[in-house]
């Protein structure tokens, strides 16, 4: 082809996309464009809410239409996979301190903390076992979150795929021989040995906290399974349908409780309402099971201890009755934890605070509620010492009696960890810091006895994982 015919071709494209880009068009075809535009973007605004309501009307449309508006957000988390690991503020509010400090008295303090944390240099989560008498770390788990759920695709309760730079290993639990129970904020709950290799996996999807009951089964808050849920439908769709369940020490499913089935066969139908007058699909947000270990005045062995954050709500749930036995709705606020403390109290983490459901106040901290059953009465431990620290993580959060009456508080939001003496003075304090300065997210770390701790470390000694 000569250069002229080749120029020629050129510019006879240029004057085709100029007349096509440029051509004038009439008024009356211009607003019709804009009419339909916006009816169509008016009708896929209805067609997306209708599905977020739970609604069915427009079929397979619906949720197409919604994985479609859900695309930003998809990217969004893609590309900020640290950024969301980081403490609530960026990480600033702690910047460039990392470690244990113990500005106070720490010669009390003995047994061991399962240290579950986000580590801000690695793609991998970390639980370490530390020694408290020195702060030295006797033994580390690296779960391989790639590995333990490679063939668990996402559930209708998770936001997205499960991979090692997004498992919180939340409220691990370890055993005598170093084994661990790990699981996400929302994944199938596994057990790895000592050197972090699988062992089983229950496909169940469990969430928030793991407790061990007196017979050495363990209890998590989880949902229903999927074809359980759907056959629910009443519920609307995409209902977080709650449920407790009791697992044994090999991962088989003991017990299984329909959360939403107890509180209506109890009476207490009416906190599955929203938290407005529009519909919600979390109106509870089961966030601690704890068992009951021995008889008490107001509870049996075997009793089972629920906080429900969305309604401020704790409740004595009754297994073997299948019922609710007690239910008290604040005055804590979206609150975490609750834990056993003589034959008729109980402690409950009180948030106090929630940018979601709760306006956040810059006087508001965090509050240990102490609850006397007998008295039906109401007290707070350190109100001036959570205000003196800035005891403040909107959510998660928890707290864990020590022996020589020492209190543990995880500031999970913040990265930070405070041990305080009996007499309410900071013994001791951790700052899960990376090396970029920000701090990053603590995942609901655990108090382990002397006993305990010293059977695991010697059984991490014995298996030299290393080796």
């Amino acid at each position: 082809m000569t250069p002229g015919k080749s120029e020629n071709m050129e510019d006879e494209r240029r004057s085709f996309m100029e007349r096509l880009l440029f051509r004038k068009v009439e008024l009356w075809f211009v607003g019709l464009l804009v009419t339909v535009m916006l009816g169509l973007t008016v009708l896929f605004g209805a067609v997306v809410r209708n599905q977020l309501l739970g609604h069915d009307k427009f079929g397979a449309a619906g949720v197409v239409a919604l994985k479609v508006a859900e695309i930003p957000s998809t990217i969004r988390k893609m590309t900020k996979q640290k950024d969301r690991m980081t403490a609530v503020d960026g990480g600033v509010r702690f910047f460039g301190r990392s470690g244990w400090s113990a500005p106070g008295d720490t010669t009390g303090l003995d047994g061991y903390l399962l240290l579950s944390r986000v580590d801000g240099d690695a793609d991998q989560q970390h639980i370490e076992l530390v020694d408290l008498r020195n702060f030295e770390i006797v033994h580390t788990w690296n779960p391989d979150a790639n590995d333990l759920f490679a063939d668990i695709p996402i559930c209708a309760y998770c936001s997205e795929k499960i991979s090692n730079k997004t498992f919180r290993p939340v409220h691990p639990l370890v055993f005598q021989n170093g084994d661990l129970l790990v699981k996400n904020h929302n994944s199938p709950l596994a057990r790895i040995d000592v050197c972090s290799r699988k062992v089983w996996v229950n496909p169940t999807i469990f969430h928030h906290s793991n407790n061990i009951d007196e017979n050495g089964d363990i209890w998590s808050p989880g949902y229903l399974s999927e074809p359980e849920a759907k056959a629910n439908k009443s519920r609307g769709e995409g209902y977080y349908n709650e449920a407790i369940y009791k697992i044994s020490p090999e991962g088989e499913t003991l017990a299984k409780f329909d959360l939403t089935k107890i509180l209506e066969r109890s009476g207490y139908k009416y906190l599955l309402a929203g938290m407005n007058e529009d519909y919600h699909a979390d109106p509870l947000h089961l966030n601690d099971v704890q068992p009951v270990m021995k008889d008490g005045k107001f509870w049996k062995a075997g009793d089972i201890f629920l906080s429900m954050r969305n309604k401020s709500t704790v409740a004595l749930f009754r297994p073997s009755a299948g019922k609710i036995v007690w239910l008290k709705s604040g005055p804590w606020i979206v609150q975490h934890d609750v834990d056993i403390i003589s034959d008729s109290q109980i402690y409950i983490f009180d948030n106090h605070l929630h940018p979601d459901v709760v306006k956040t106040h810059p006087n508001d901290f965090n509050r240990i509620a102490v609850y006397d059953f007998s008295k039906d009465s109401v007290n707070y431990l350190w109100q001036d010492k959570f205000k003196k620290y800035e005891i403040k993580t909107d959510t998660e959060g928890l707290y864990d009696l020590l022996p020589n009456g020492y209190v543990m508080i995880e500031e999970t939001n913040f990265g930070r960890i405070v041990i305080f003496s009996s007499d309410g003075v900071l013994a001791a304090e951790y700052i899960n810091g990376g090396s970029d300065g920000r701090s990053y997210m603590l995942n609901w770390s655990r108090y382990v006895s002397r006993v305990l701790g010293d059977k695991v470390k010697n059984a991490a000694k014995s298996a030299a994982c290393g080796n």
